[in-house]
Parts: C-alpha cells; sequence; structure tokens
C-alpha cells in the first residue's frame, strides 16, 4: 500500500507546488489538504509543481486532522524535534526501517505539519508514532518541501529492498473507529468519576498507552465491547437503585 501525503495548513504555495512533484517522482498520488492557507491553482503553485499539478487539483480538502485521517489505520506525524507528548518517538532513518511491513499492510499517512509552527500537540496525539528528523542545534528548523523529500526518498529506497513478511489477518483499525472509542472511553471514565473536569491528561496518556501497545481492528472491537458492557452494567445499577 502507498501512503497517503498529509499537509496540515500549508501556506506557502511554492512549497505545495513542490510536494506534489515529489509524490510523482515517488509514485505517490494520495494528497490530503487540512485547511491550506496557500492558493492552490496560483502561477507559483503550478510552476514548481510542473507535470504534477494534477495531484493538487485531485488533492481531498478536510476541516481538521481528524477528518482527514479517518480512514487511516497507521498515522505517522512528521516533528522538529520531539514534543511534549509521550507518543512513541523516532528518528526519521529508523522509522522506515523499522515500520516498512507496516506501512505495506496498512492504510497509513505521513502527516506534515505547517511551515511556520509545526503541528500541534492535539495533532501529534492523532498520530501512531512521531517521526523526528535531527538537525544542527543551531539550526533546527526545515523547509517543509525538503522535510517531505527526505521523507519521501527513504520511503521509497526501503520498498526497493524490504520484502513484505506475511502478518496473517493483523489490521489496524481506522481512525474514525478509534476517535469513537476514546469518545465512549471519556464519556465511561467520566461516568465512573475516575475523570474529573481538570483531569484531561488522563485520557491523553492512555491515548498515547494505545498507539505505543498497537491495538490491532480485532482488539479495538473486543474493547468497544468492554466498555460498553461496563456502560450497560453501570445503567442496570442505577435503574435498579431508582
Amino acid at each position: 500500500m502507498k501512503p497517503a501525503v498529509v499537509l496540515v495548513s500549508p501556506k506557502g504555495d511554492e512549497n505545495l507546488g513542490g510536494v506534489a512533484r515529489l509524490m510523482a517522482n515517488f509514485g505517490l498520488e494520495d494528497l490530503r489538504l487540512v485547511q491550506p492557507r496557500c492558493d492552490l491553482h496560483s502561477d507559483a503553485c503550478r510552476k514548481r509543481s510542473l507535470k504534477a499539478h494534477h495531484l493538487i487539483e485531485n488533492a481531498k480538502l478536510f476541516d481538521n486532522l481528524s477528518q482527514a485521517l479517518s480512514d487511516i489505520q497507521f498515522a505517522a506525524a512528521f516533528s522538529m524535534m520531539p514534543q511534549s507528548v509521550s507518543a512513541p518517538v523516532s528518528t526519521l532513518p529508523d522509522f522506515f526501517v523499522e515500520r516498512s511491513s507496516l506501512l505495506n499492510t496498512q492504510t497509513s499517512a505521513l502527516v506534515f505539519g505547517r511551515e511556520d509552527n509545526g503541528l500541534e500537540a492535539e495533532e501529534l496525539l492523532k498520530c501512531n508514532e512521531i517521526i523526528w528528523i535531527p538537525t544542527a542545534d543551531e539550526f533546527p528548523s526545515i523547509n517543509l518541501t525538503s522535510a517531505v523529500a527526505m521523507a519521501l526518498q527513504l520511503w521509497f529506497s526501503t520498498q526497493q529492498k524490504i520484502s513484505i513478511p506475511q502478518r496473517g489477518d493483523f489490521q489496524l483499525p481506522p481512525k474514525k473507529d478509534e476517535e469513537v472509542f476514546f469518545h465512549s472511553l471519556r464519556n465511561l471514565l467520566e461516568e465512573i468519576e475516575f475523570m474529573k473536569t481538570d483531569s484531561d491528561h488522563i485520557l491523553d496518556d492512555l491515548q498515547n498507552m494505545y498507539r505505543r501497545a498497537a491495538i490491532s481492528d480485532r482488539d479495538l472491537r473486543i474493547l468497544f465491547g468492554v466498555i460498553s458492557d461496563i456502560g450497560r452494567h453501570l445503567k442496570k445499577q442505577i435503574i435498579s437503585k431508582a
């Protein structure tokens, strides 16, 4: 499977054109844009993309990252440096070697943040893993097009070298199912008063535990069943005491 490329609120016309050209260089077609701040049809964008402007014309537009990842099973967020979010972090070279098989067997996305301030902590939590591109401390910021170029070249090179091992029926769940699960989990935790109004960080920690565990689609259905049965049991208790 080929990953989607997700750009969160890009603002540079030339950057967008450059990303489209890079996608064409490495055989990728699924471009997703979250609240773009640039002109998708400007002369600068067209000139930079060359014959790949059709990827921009066919790009899917979304209001937020959750929508862009709704059908994605595995999402990797690229960040200038590790954030305060306790999600799994890999360096760029290690990621594509260690996750090559996963990227080939699951619907996946490579997520890149804003040119000016990257991805927010809440957006990073929606991804399974954070990819850190090491740089010199004196000049850590990398241009968006350059970051995409490094990522796509490494992805492409690993596809040429690594065969896909058979992993049975293992499948990660779509992001839309994860969103529903964590919404249901939040409601349950609030109902049993495990989560207080100022305890959102607890849900963040639970999400990070979930990411590290690489929960499969079947595992998630089991967890859904558990919290659903707990919820029904609580309602029965409330009714019996009424």
